[in-house]
């Protein structure tokens, strides 16, 4: 019977030994487990970092592409602008020259009328004299 007892003891000793290298074992496992998530987790919220600075990168480069976008329009619109203003001036200066065209033909007509009144009555003028 002692025998028993100390084959249970023992059978009882390597039962606890091998519950204390079970346990060492898995909580080896569940730190490694733990560490490889941290780790991965770490990992995946740098690359969000990195996704995150690219995207504020594009988003900054949009912003001044969209700036200079409407600075050139609004320079299109000066331009637009501009040219409306010149051609608003050319057609008062078109109107200004048929005026003057139209006052020069009411000269020359004038001066005919006059040539032909001073042709007409010349030989009359030249016999008084």
């Amino acid at each position: 019977m002692t025998h028993l007892r100390n084959n249970e003891t023992s059978v009882s000793h390597h039962d606890t030994s091998f519950s204390h290298h079970d346990t060492f074992v898995r909580r080896h496992y569940t730190f490694v487990w733990h560490y490889d998530t941290a780790t991965r987790s770490s990992d995946i919220t740098t690359r969000l970092c990195g996704i995150a600075t690219i995207s504020t990168l594009v988003m900054i480069r949009l912003s001044y592409t969209t700036a200079y976008q409407s600075y050139i329009t609004t320079r299109l619109c000066h331009t637009a602008t501009r040219l409306s203003n010149i051609t608003t001036r050319l057609s008062y200066m078109t109107i200004r020259q048929s005026y003057i065209t139209a006052h020069l033909c009411d000269i020359t007509s004038d001066i005919a009328t006059c040539r032909s009144l001073i042709t007409k009555h010349l030989p009359r003028i030249a016999t008084r004299m």
